[in-house]
């Protein structure tokens, strides 16, 4: 029978009544509930499928109290006069969709094959129950604002005023009822400035003078946001006035960059958007509300300058811009930074997890693959936020803690957005003065060189020594590499550190070789940062050339952390030194995910083993059997094996029984100027070893 959904055998003469009725309508049984039929409205009302269906009841939806009084209403059937009370509304939960729904029940006794059935009309009344109690909530609630409000109805011809607030009414200098039936763009001074909400808008800023009922004039910021209907349709627009006149120019201004009044496209430069953010954050201090700063640097903007052209960079900033300003709302202010960066002010943002939330979907959005000569590229940013009052008062103070937040996150690599702070602002405050007397350390040779003795843990003869970098501060006093290197990495001060470093340990060893005190190899710690410069072979080869060391002695030292993040470059840089005739050494090998497959390829000569596996081999088992893996595994590769960090006899015999080929460590000798090793070397039983 087409339109009903049948769920037992006996439905099969089930009659067209159910079927042919247009509202929602079922058959049950009135002894169990059981629906028995049940026509397409009914199904979709219920959101119940025709397999659903099978053995469902209506009580299997509603709570026990409607459960009880559907009982009821099935008992007054069966026993049923005809002026039994037929009507019930139950509340009724759709099992699908987990909506609750306010239903109608018309329940009409239907004997079926001497079955005691009914048939039950349903008529969904949520709408209209809730409807009025919200109309009355709705009208208290905007009545108890403090803001004005008002509502127009966007179908009619203006758009007018159907609904105004006793605030909204006071604004403009009406009485009560005064306003309904004017139109927004009547009550603005400037024709040309209409304020109507486009019906393809959902929401808008617009920052307009007004003129009251008595003829004064104010600056209005109306915020419009439209109303759909259960359709989805727009049936009316609510409106939210605030008044600007007591605020100054300079903020007023801002206000109307920050309302549409400039193209988002057209980017303030880093100026403007100073002056238009100082506007913002006197409305903000007016208004108590709060203010998001935000720097959005592109790092990764050089490879598209190298792999394209600065043409093609600056195309790809512009779909950026065009990009942000469609995720961003019309209260916000966008602006451009450096060659790399945007700037971006959130109004009212609150909370310090909304603005983390905020810069997060930014960063998220910004990190989709752009168009780039027609090929993909990802871009790569990161955020610094800085929040009015609490990072700062000043335009100026805010845009240059974000600015600390941005440096502090490219450097760290933890987060794409940082939070400014007082931590982070004192950090790189300490950042950059290191910077500047790096700089100075530099130019009056403040460094020295210590060297660490490696030996050979099967006869306990020297096999070299390690050059470990010193600073000799005039005030902090001696520093260790790990205080001043990385920052010395991320500016140009690495090359000239690392360059006075094989001068002055290369110079060194041809020194003690005259003297006939031969070191064996001198190994030396190469920074990842001087790698990566292209002139770094050629800085090598004329050290090398200078001191007239022979290039077999010498074993440059590099992580292995390079090899995992840029196998190409290293590789090609691997494969360059050693047609100088270097040693290659693996510092640190085990703390990061090395390819077996590159290593077996590589001219590699040496692994060093880090010392958090060394450390207590004699007494971890499961230490013991990494260490031991390690030392197999360069074995297999036919490779010498230097372990590092060796402080206790129980490590040392460890990895003699183990079969390593060296060690260093604090229990075979601390790193010592190079005026006290020829005194170590007399420590040691027999003749320290040569290539």
């Amino acid at each position: 029978m087409p339109g009903v959904t049948f769920i037992r055998d006996r439905s099969r003469e089930m009659p067209d009544v159910v079927s042919l009725l247009p509202v929602p309508a079922l058959l049950l049984g009135l002894t169990d509930g059981v629906i028995l039929c049940a026509n397409l409205p009914a199904c979709s009302l219920l959101s119940l499928d025709s397999d659903a269906l099978l053995g469902a009841t209506l009580a299997q939806g509603c709570s026990p109290e409607d459960v009880l009084l559907l009982e009821q209403l099935y008992a007054r059937l069966l026993a049923g006069p005809i002026d039994t009370q037929r009507r019930l509304t139950i509340e009724y939960s759709q099992e699908r969709t987990g909506r609750f729904l306010r239903i109608e029940l018309i329940a009409e006794p239907y004997p079926l094959e001497n079955q005691p059935t009914a048939l039950i009309l349903l008529r969904d009344v949520t709408f209209e129950t809730v409807t009025i109690e919200k109309a009355q909530l709705f009208s208290l609630t905007l009545s108890a604002l403090q803001n004005a409000i008002a509502i127009s109805d966007p179908q009619r011809p203006g758009s007018p005023l159907v609904y105004s607030n006793p605030e909204m009414d006071h604004l403009f200098g009406a009485s009560a009822g005064q306003m309904i039936g004017k139109t927004l763009d009547s009550l603005v001074t400037n024709p040309a400035d209409s304020v109507v909400l486009p019906l393809n808008q959902s929401s808008s800023w617009s920052v307009v003078r007004a003129t009251r009922l008595n003829g004064t004039q104010f600056w209005d910021r109306i915020r419009s946001v439209a109303l759909p209907g259960a359709d989805g349709r727009v049936t009316h627009v609510l409106h939210v006035h605030e008044d600007l006149s007591r605020c100054e120019p300079r903020a007023v201004a801002a206000a109307l960059m920050q309302t549409g009044q400039q193209p988002q496209e057209e980017l303030l430069e880093r100026r403007g958007f100073l002056t238009s953010l100082a506007g913002l954050l006197e409305l903000a201090h007016i208004n108590t509300a709060s203010v998001a700063v935000m720097v959005i640097e592109i790092s990764n903007l050089q490879q598209i300058f190298g792999l394209y052209s600065f043409d093609a960079a600056d195309e790809m900033l512009k779909l950026l811009s065009q990009r942000l300003s469609t995720l961003i709302r019309q209260s916000d202010l966008l602006g451009g930074g450096a060659s790399n960066q945007f700037l971006l002010a959130c109004y009212s943002v609150d909370e310090e997890r909304d603005v983390e939330a905020v810069a997060a979907r930014l960063n998220e959005a910004i990190s989709g693959a752009i168009q780039v000569c027609g090929e993909p590229f990802h871009v790569h940013s990161y955020i610094g936020v800085a929040r009015f009052p609490e990072e700062g008062l000043s335009a100026e103070d805010l845009l240059r803690k974000a600015s600390m937040a941005v440096q502090e996150g490219r450097t760290t690599h933890k987060d794409p957005v940082t939070m400014a702070s007082p931590l982070i602002a004192a950090r790189l405050t300490e950042r950059h003065l290191i910077e500047r007397e790096l700089r100075k350390a530099i130019e009056e040779q403040q460094f020295v060189l210590h060297y660490q003795p490696q030996l050979q843990l099967s006869n306990g003869q020297l096999l070299g020594v390690e050059a470990l970098l010193r600073w000799n501060h005039p005030t902090r006093g001696l520093l260790a590499p790990g205080f001043f290197i990385p920052i010395a990495e991320d500016t140009d001060l690495i090359l000239p550190i690392g360059e006075w470093v094989m001068n002055t340990a290369f110079k060194m060893v041809t020194d003690f070789a005259k003297n006939g005190i031969h070191l064996g190899r001198i190994a030396v710690n190469v920074s990842q940062a001087n790698l990566r410069r292209s002139r770094f072979i050629e800085t090598v080869s004329k050290v090398l050339q200078a001191s007239e060391i022979d290039p077999a002695c010498i074993e440059l030292e590099m992580t292995e952390s390079l090899l995992v993040e840029d196998q190409d470059l290293f590789t090609r840089q691997i494969q360059n030194l050693k047609r100088l005739g270097l040693r290659i050494a693996i510092d640190d090998f085990g703390t990061r995910y090395t390819a077996l497959d590159l290593l077996r390829h590589l001219p590699i000569d040496t692994l060093k083993i880090d010392r958090a596996f060394v450390h207590n081999t004699h007494k971890n088992k499961n230490d013991a059997a990494i260490c031991r893996s390690l030392i197999a595994l360069a074995a297999s590769l036919n490779l010498n094996v230097v372990a590092e960090g060796v402080e206790d006899p129980g490590e040392l015999a460890f990895l003699e029984k183990s079969g390593c080929h060296a060690a260093q460590g604090f229990l075979l000798g601390r790193p010592m100027p190079a005026e006290d090793l020829p005194a170590y070397l007399e420590t040691l039983q027999g003749t320290p070893v040569s290539l």
